[in-house]
Parts: C-alpha cells; structure tokens; sequence
C-alpha cells in the first residue's frame, strides 16, 4: 500500500484511499493559500491585458500599415496604462531598453515621450 501525505502539511495520512487533507484546518488553509496565488496572478494578468487594451486602441484609430507611433507618457497614463507592468524587456546594442505587451512594444524617452511598436509579424 501506497504511503499518502497531506497536501498542506506533509503529515502522514491514515484512513481513507482518497483522503488528501489531515484535518479541515489543513484543507482550509490549503486552498487558502492556492486561491491568495490565483488573485496575486489575476491581478497582474488584469493589469498586462489593461496595457495591451490601451495601446490596441491607440493603433486602431490609425492605417493598418503603421507600425510605430509616438504618445507623451503622461497621456499614456491617463488611458490607464501602468508602466510598471510588462511581459518581456530587452535591451539593444545601443543600450535602450524596449518593453514588451504581447504583440507591442515601446521605448521611453527622458522628454516624457514614449515610442511604440506594433510587432509586423501579427
């Protein structure tokens, strides 16, 4: 017979075959914990497609073909775009860091302007 231990705890489980928790206690505080990481990673992912909403809306107003446009930061900000948040960063050989949402991308500037790039292969 198999040996079985607790989810939460790691204490060893007697009784029942399909028995995953030694305690109501453990089973709480199991899914507890499992929901605290689902909402920790549902807030960010809330925030990333907000980003990508509001750059999709810039690029929308304009012909399909162009690939790149430039906005001040503050508007930006204004449209609920939060800077902070990503989902890929790189850095060229000039040394300047571009920021990725998915499909676009953007470069900031130090006179408040922001630079961006909607990715051609899409």
């Amino acid at each position: 017979m198999q040996k079985r231990y607790c989810l939460n705890c790691k204490d060893y489980l007697e009784g029942r075959r399909d028995q995953k928790y030694c305690s109501a206690r453990c089973r709480s505080s199991y899914h507890r914990s499992i929901n605290l990481q689902s909402s920790v990673q549902s807030t960010i992912h809330k925030i990333l497609l907000k980003n990508h909403k509001v750059i999709e809306e810039i690029f929308i107003t304009l012909p399909f073909t162009q690939m790149k446009v430039t906005k001040k930061r503050i508007d930006l900000s204004r449209m609920g775009f939060n800077f902070d948040y990503c989902t890929r960063i790189y850095r060229n050989k000039r040394g300047k860091w571009y920021r990725y949402i998915y499909d676009y991308s953007w470069m900031e500037f130090s006179d408040q302007k922001v630079v961006i790039y909607k990715s051609s292969d899409v």
